[in-house]
């Protein structure tokens, strides 16, 4: 959780004087529209294909819990100084080697997204430019499929690239790395059967496990959010060996049926289907000592506050098609209880409410990307179209344009 007393309505009440933590240079960059506005409610310039970023800066910047961490902060807060994305600035020109060059390429992720959440929840400004930000991104992400930069790019790539600095910059913990490389996972291998309510202790003391490994090397706002704990089970199919493997995840990437208009109930299902593994894919069993067709099992064990699902809506070499399909989904009381296997969160019930959607429209390889963000202080509903801002109707949020979806936990 934030570690943080304040409301997001409290750090507003004192945040009137925030255009005073500007420097003049960044003044300069979030320029020409200084126009009075309400909180949370200021557009993002499009430099040249940017929308792919402004569409998953906004539903963050309205993810209540995240603004707060970050206007709660001074106006530089300080980055992990372990950590890659603070090392080096952007107009170092010194020859570096191998072990520090992916250190040069990188900005500080978390004080550019600093600045332009104050700018945009400070009420000054009709529009701000997301150039810092951009080229924090685009840095972090050298060498990658992704150049970031005024490029047509993928929102959902932007946003897990954009989380993964974030969490370095932010990252409590020195010795942690980026969540790609470090999502700490325990594996368990095992051919005996137990009674259930001892097979389900013995679960609960594995994912435990796990997940302390996991957060002893990653503590930060990131991973209090928006990650949780999938149990993944392997079965051989030849001498029914299992291997069960509990890994955090940062979002859901569920599948979307094409030409038949689903819910996002259906979409969940088939994503936790199993999967069967055979062929160039089979597992390399090691009760066989040999590769065997076997079974995939995803479980949900422990669920973020902030829940992202990503619809994959491009297939095909390089995401060449898009399925246009209506994704039917809450906008309040999604109930998650039907998917988990932990008892104990079956417990707890597990209920949330959409406050933001990244849409794309148009075709896989040409389209225009917005974002429909639920506004805290007015409890309003608004579609960010890069500068341009609009109140619209909850009925109106849900649309086959619909790409990542931003849910929060019900209180």
């Amino acid at each position: 959780r934030p570690r943080t007393g304040q409301s997001l309505s409290q750090i507003l009440a004192n945040h009137s004087a925030v255009i005073n933590s500007f420097d003049q240079e960044t003044l300069d960059q979030l320029l020409p529209n200084r126009l009075s506005t309400s909180p949370g409610l200021t557009g993002l310039r499009n430099l040249g294909n940017s929308c792919y970023a402004n569409c998953v800066l906004q539903c963050l910047s309205n993810t209540v819990l995240l603004a707060t961490h970050f206007l709660a902060q001074p106006p530089e807060p300080p980055a992990n100084e372990g950590s890659a994305a603070s090392s080096k600035s952007a107009d170092s020109d010194a020859v570096l080697d191998d072990a520090d060059s992916r250190k040069a390429r990188q900005l500080n992720i978390a004080a550019s997204f600093s600045k332009l959440c104050r700018a945009l929840w400070c009420g000054a400004f009709a529009s701000v430019s997301p150039a810092g930000i951009l080229t924090a991104v685009g840095r972090y992400a050298a060498g990658s499929t992704f150049e970031g930069g005024q490029e047509q790019q993928d929102a959902q790539e932007f946003l897990l690239f954009l989380l993964d600095g974030m969490h370095e910059d932010l990252n409590r913990r020195s010795t942690g790395k980026a969540f790609e490389s470090s999502s700490a996972s325990l594996e368990v291998n095992s051919v005996e059967s137990t009674a259930p309510g001892q097979q389900q202790h013995q679960e609960d003391l594995e994912a435990s496990l796990a997940w302390r490994a996991h957060r002893q090397t990653n503590d930060s706002i990131v991973v209090d959010l928006f990650q949780g704990q999938l149990k993944s089970t392997l079965t051989c199919q030849h001498c029914q060996h299992s291997s069960v493997t509990y890994e955090a995840f940062m979002y859901c990437s569920v599948p979307v049926v094409d030409n038949f208009d689903c819910s996002l109930n259906d979409c969940l299902e088939a994503f936790l289907q199993p999967e069967q593994l055979t062929g160039a894919c089979q597992w390399l069993c090691p009760a066989c000592d040999s590769r065997r067709d076997a079974t995939k099992q995803l479980d949900v064990w422990r669920l973020p506050p902030c829940l992202l699902v990503h619809l994959k809506r491009f297939r095909g070499y390089d995401g060449g098609k898009k399925i246009s399909s209506l994704v039917k989904f809450p906008v309040a009381g999604l109930d998650l209880d039907r998917f988990c296997r932990n008892q104990a969160l079956k417990s707890n019930r597990r209920v949330y409410n959409l406050y933001g959607v990244c849409n794309h429209y148009g075709r896989a390889d040409c389209g225009h990307y917005t974002a429909a963000c639920l506004n805290a202080p007015t409890n309003q509903w608004h579609c960010f179209d890069d500068d341009q801002v609009s109140k619209i109707e909850p009925d109106n949020v849900v649309s086959a344009a619909a790409y990542i979806l931003f849910y929060r936990q019900q209180s």
